[in-house]
């Protein structure tokens, strides 16, 4: 993993995750400039704008893609509504004066020929000042295009529908790019804060309801699995070290340390009797006034924390939360197996915990199969109405 401060990018790894198959509609288009010849950060100029790409403003963004018109601007009121989101964990302490810059891709190859990470599936450079991201194929819950298979193969839908939803993506490198323009600290800032409020709000949505509404609070699925694992076999890292990892500590772990991060704000942040101490905002703000973690540490969880019993509550609020079932997972009937042992420890909490946990879970989003289901039975129903109606009269 890297370092955002010691390789000037901070990036959402891929470990342990799918990487998407190209989407079939990803064909180079006529004359279109190479990725490496494209000018990094900022467009200075509206004028020479690069053959086969686009520039788009709208609100605290620009955004530089190749991207399809429907995605372009999904990315964009994505990215907007969470700025509004992002000042709830911390209000601005500077005044942004240019919009933030966006490169979005539409395939992986451009986005890796660009000069991505290895590995990543996004990332924000502070030295650029710019963050990058390509077409996953899969974009608010729903499932863009089908894999090169043509959808024939079970393996390859199962691959393409459970990959990173590109604007969970834009969320947690939004957030990291939200924090560095208007909050950036001089100092590494604690990794398990900084990445792990970037994967909480990975799970935000539109409400479908209220155009309007973010949805927040649902639990991370993509990192579900990962951290259950580790807290099933005593494998995480303890939380009176974990808090104090700086980056390159955090990221010699990735795979675990982003699950860790993820399911632990969420905690914090949802957990009823964690909630209002609010950890979390009173952290991040500590550590901006402070700079410096020793002196956050006391001044946020105490002088003496409870590392024993938060580890414990921690554990039994994640082991709690049932795994999302994708049927035609090979892991199916493995997770289905989990979820029972998952509601025993549910029933076990407390009434006020379990209630807090249950809001969570009325939060998650549609997923890709279940948006699929219901488009075909939505098929299926308007060609059985179209059938069954009564031939026209001559």
């Amino acid at each position: 993993m890297f370092s955002r401060y010691t390789l000037g990018a901070a990036a959402l790894v891929l470990t342990g995750f799918l990487v998407a198959v190209i989407p079939a509609q990803a064909q180079k288009t006529k004359d279109e400039v190479h990725p490496t010849e494209l000018e990094k950060g900022r467009w200075k100029t509206s004028d020479g704008i690069p053959d086969g790409y686009r520039r788009i403003w709208k609100g605290r963004y620009e955004l530089q893609t190749n991207c399809d018109d429907e995605l372009s601007k999904q990315t964009m009121t994505h990215l907007n509504s969470m700025a509004k989101v992002f000042k709830t964990m911390l209000r601005p302490r500077k005044t942004l004066k240019n919009r933030m810059v966006v490169k979005l891709f539409r395939t992986r190859k451009h986005f890796m020929d660009y000069g991505a990470p290895a590995g990543a599936a996004a990332y924000f450079s502070p030295s650029i000042g710019e963050m990058v991201g390509y077409d996953t194929g899969v974009a608010g819950g729903k499932v863009r295009s089908q894999a090169t298979s043509g959808g024939k193969n079970t393996f390859e839908e199962w691959r393409q529908r459970n990959s990173m939803d590109v604007l969970g993506v834009m969320c947690h490198e939004g957030w990291h790019q939200y924090f560095h323009y208007n909050c950036g600290s001089k100092v590494h800032f604690p990794a398990w804060c900084d990445e792990g409020i970037a994967e909480y709000f990975y799970s935000a949505y539109v409400d479908p309801k209220n155009k309007k509404k973010f949805i927040v609070g649902s639990p991370n699925d993509i990192r579900l699995a990962t951290i259950q694992r580790a807290l099933l076999g005593d494998a995480i890292t303890p939380l009176e070290m974990f808090v104090q990892y700086e980056q390159r500590r955090y990221y010699a772990n990735s795979s675990l340390h982003y699950a860790q991060g993820a399911l632990f704000v969420h905690f914090l942040m949802e957990h009823p009797k964690y909630k209002k101490k609010k950890y979390v905002p009173r952290f991040v703000s500590v550590f901006l006034d402070q700079h410096s973690i020793k002196k956050t540490i006391p001044q946020v969880f105490g002088k003496k924390p409870k590392w024993d019993r938060m580890t414990k509550d921690y554990k039994d609020w994640t082991l709690a939360i049932p795994r999302v079932v994708d049927p035609i997972s090979p892991m199916a009937e493995l997770t289905k197996q989990f979820n029972v042992e998952a509601k025993k420890r549910f029933d076990a909490l407390e009434p006020a915990v379990r209630k807090a946990l249950q809001a969570c879970l009325d939060k998650r989003a549609q997923t890709p199969w279940q948006a699929q289901a219901k488009a075909k039975a939505k098929a299926k129903a308007k060609a059985k109405a179209k059938a069954e109606e009564p031939a026209s009269a001559n």
